[in-house]
């Protein structure tokens, strides 16, 4: 079955058989929305929301192994999947706590919405500002790595910005586990649905 999504939270995760041109324009629609909506969050609303992401991955660990597991059941049976590609696709051992970590090494970066990382007078009354701001919208497809949605989300979370995930087919229960910890974490936190 295809990966579903919803546009929760400003995080999308895109379907597999997803072809249809006015399906991804409504997607990236959808997204620039809720890329919106995630500036009205402070500093400490998006480190909350990291912290409740991370109990919840924490709180799902045992359904997200086992996802993981029959997209490592169904790789170790596919054809044209490599060993090294399964390899990268395993969250079992330290890897899944590795995972989780992240979120909270997230937490302790600063915030880099609106900082000010240049600020020079070039001539009286004219002000050159180098000001970081939000992308807006961002699309990353990953190949059977799952711990790179949890790491990807955790960083649009923090700089304010919507992502739209395209993992590998091989990962696609773990990635829908994971997307579904995080969102859960994400609605805790009291963010806006479609944010």
């Amino acid at each position: 079955p295809p990966v579903k999504f919803d546009f929760s939270h400003g995080l999308f995760l895109f379907p597999q058989n997803m072809t249809d041109h006015e399906e991804l324009v409504s997607l990236a629609q959808r997204a620039r929305a809720a890329s919106r909506a995630l500036l009205r969050y402070s500093t400490q609303e998006k480190d909350a929301a990291l912290r409740a992401v991370y109990q919840e991955l924490l709180d799902n660990k045992e359904g997200i192994l086992r996802a993981n597991v029959q997209d490592l059941d169904a790789a170790n049976h596919a054809d044209d999947v490599s060993p090294a590609l399964a390899k990268r696709l395993d969250l079992s051992g330290q890897k899944f706590d590795q995972m989780v970590e992240s979120v909270k090494s997230v937490v302790d970066l600063e915030d880099p919405v609106g900082k000010v990382s240049l600020h020079r007078e070039l001539a009286p009354g004219l002000i050159l500002s180098r000001l970081a701001c939000p992308i807006g919208v961002i699309c990353i497809i990953f190949e059977a790595r799952p711990e790179a949605a949890v790491q990807i989300s955790s960083l649009a979370i923090k700089s304010a910005n919507a992502v739209i995930l395209k993992g590998g087919k091989e990962a696609r229960q773990s990635n829908q586990a994971i997307a579904n910890a995080i969102r859960s974490g994400l609605e805790k936190s009291n963010f806006e649905r479609d944010c």
